[in-house]
């Protein structure tokens, strides 16, 4: 996951930058990221790591279980946007894979799934193009509806009260909002019986 990133050309990082700078509408920007992406998904990287997922439906739940914590680490700390997109990718295929690697015991942030679940969120608000954002908002759905309900209703009332501070004042900031109110939707649409499971 981490060599996503890493072997994409610098040059391509310098462009993107250098067009959201003078572009005011962003136009420009998710346009570039939209190349970037499709590069690295249809590289040979992308093509290993699809087949890793893929096998992984046959091996054993311990290895599965330990496949999250990695797709946690790739999306705290991955360097490129390249790599996260490619994390929240492949927590999609897993959700629909292998839905019981994301079962552990426990709903505080020692559980992996819970901790995945929030990077997701993080990672997605802190992105600045819309595909890869878009491609965490779907994977945190997927993972809310397998993720323990009340971690998830946890995430949700944070997520409102990040909406609420985020409004008007010097703490204006339209790109959480949009952010938070991608994730409660996506949450709303893939895992809407996390809401209505009351607790």
């Amino acid at each position: 996951l981490m060599s996503m990133s890493g072997l994409e050309p610098a040059a391509l990082n310098y462009l993107q930058e250098r067009a959201a700078g003078r572009d005011s509408t962003a136009g420009s920007y998710d346009r570039l990221e939209r190349v970037r992406l499709q590069m690295a998904q249809s590289g040979p990287i992308a093509g290993a790591l699809a087949k890793c997922i893929d096998m992984l439906k046959n091996v054993d739940l311990k290895c599965q279980k330990a496949v999250i914590p990695e797709l946690d680490s790739a999306l705290r700390c991955g360097a490129g946007f390249a790599t996260r997109a490619a994390s929240a990718d492949a927590v999609s295929s897993l959700c629909s894979l292998s839905p019981d690697a994301f079962k552990f015991s426990g709903t505080s942030t020692s559980n992996p799934t819970v901790r995945l679940l929030r990077a997701l969120y993080y990672a997605s608000e802190r992105e600045r193009g819309t595909g890869a954002k878009s491609k965490m908002s779907h994977a945190l759905g997927n993972l809310s509806a397998l993720a323990p309900g009340s971690s998830v209703r946890s995430l949700a009332l944070k997520l409102c009260s990040r909406y609420t501070s985020a409004v008007g004042g010097t703490n204006d900031d339209p790109a959480a909002r949009h952010a938070v109110a991608n994730a409660l939707r996506s949450i709303a649409v893939r895992a809407s019986n996390q809401f209505s499971d009351g607790g």
